[in-house]
């Protein structure tokens, strides 16, 4: 956000996508609070359930896993020293993550979903014990935790990371088991190669960016599908 801000020629605008329009050589989206904006292409990242994917007419497939992913924010007794941590427990991985605090991780546990509705509904002095017996007190006692939302695991792959004037990227276009932050790998090299070969093409390119979006996903498919099948359980 802050580097967004830093940038003028970026505008900053709020709404959920409600529909795509062509028009003459660019897209027109629109959004739910009376938004129009046009542009000669547009990259989705938005998310696993992208209203845009679903606007371009991309299909992806979906595999749910027997697993749901407990996330919260929790603060430690001992700092997390800019390390990002990960142990394998029988249900699933349980990941701390370091959170600028000192002493803050966010945390991914991916377990059973009853295991999960029960962490959920748990009180905070309960959740806090389990959780730092499940992590071996790597980190100390957990003293603190942020309200936690359970969230079902799928693998998710779209058909084609582009259609018409619409690319994918990140998760948008993949969702892979949330093992050793991965996921967030892949977005930041999708973002990176697609920035790369956008500047390559300059504004030629994004006149007709079909023969862009094309040479992206062959850049980014073959890595993407390696990553599926290497964190498949």
């Amino acid at each position: 956000h802050a580097a967004l801000r830093a940038r003028p020629s970026i505008d900053r605008v709020t709404g959920t996508p409600a529909a795509l329009e062509p028009t003459d050589g660019a897209l027109e989206l629109l959004t739910t609070d009376g938004g129009r904006w046009r542009a000669r292409a547009i990259a989705a990242c938005d998310g696993g359930d992208s209203p845009l994917r679903v606007l371009a007419g991309i299909d992806c497939e979906i595999l749910a896993y027997p697993q749901s992913a407990v996330v919260a924010n929790v603060e430690t007794a001992l700092p997390h020293r800019a390390t990002a941590r990960q142990c394998f427990l029988p249900a699933g991985p349980l990941a701390f993550l370091p959170l600028p605090p000192a002493q803050t991780c966010a945390i991914v546990w991916s377990t059973t979903p009853a295991e999960a509705a029960e962490a959920v509904k748990a009180d905070d002095a309960s959740f806090c014990a389990s959780l730092g017996r499940a992590f071996g007190h790597r980190l100390g006692a957990v003293l603190k935790t942020s309200p936690r939302l359970a969230l079902p695991l799928v693998r998710r792959h779209a058909r084609r990371y582009s259609e018409g004037r619409v690319v994918l990227v990140g998760d948008a276009a993949h969702g892979v088991h949330p093992l050793a932050g991965q996921g967030l790998n892949l977005g930041l090299l999708d973002a990176a190669v697609l920035a790369e070969l956008a500047a390559a093409a300059g504004h030629a390119g994004l006149t007709a960016p079909q023969a862009l979006f094309r040479r992206y996903e062959r850049q980014r498919r073959g890595e993407v599908l390696a990553m599926l099948s290497a964190t498949d359980r």
